[in-house]
């Protein structure tokens, strides 16, 4: 009998099919790992996006809201005389909005002033006029909120 060198059929089919399933199993598991990681980013992104929209509308009605309350207190302050009580009490009022405020004369001189001693030295204090820009270009009272 002679003896016979090589690999059989049957050896040769199973190391195919053990070789198929492996790299199968291999290139499965790479492209689901891809597509996860895509699916993931992408959810990250979209739910970034919506909650800086959430934000930025959250931001725009809050400084609308301010808006209206400056435009409310510069007509009250273009109809009557502001006393500092006054003042003073439309600053608690509103002081989740605003930490200061401060009312001009025409020609920019602080009149009034809530909260009457600011924590900053040499800043704002009746008396003081006021230079800017914004300042001048403004006509009439002012009320200036911080």
């Amino acid at each position: 009998m002679s003896i016979k060198k090589g690999i059989k059929l049957k050896v040769a089919i199973s190391l195919i099919a053990v070789f198929i399933v492996c790299s199968t199993t291999i290139v499965n598991w790479y492209l689901s790992v891809h597509a996860l990681k895509d699916t993931l980013t992408e959810n990250y992104l979209q739910n970034n996006y919506r909650y800086a929209t959430k934000v930025s509308l959250s931001t725009s009605d809050l400084f609308f809201n301010m808006q209206q309350n400056l435009s409310t207190l510069a007509t009250i302050l273009g109809s009557k005389e502001y006393s500092q009580e006054d003042l003073d009490y439309w600053k608690e009022a509103n002081a989740n909005l605003f930490n200061s405020i401060f009312i001009t004369d025409d020609t920019g001189v602080v009149q009034l002033i809530s909260p009457k001693a600011l924590p900053n030295k040499g800043g704002v204090r009746p008396g003081v006029q006021i230079t800017s820009d914004l300042m001048m270009r403004i006509k009439g009272p002012k009320a200036v909120c911080f």
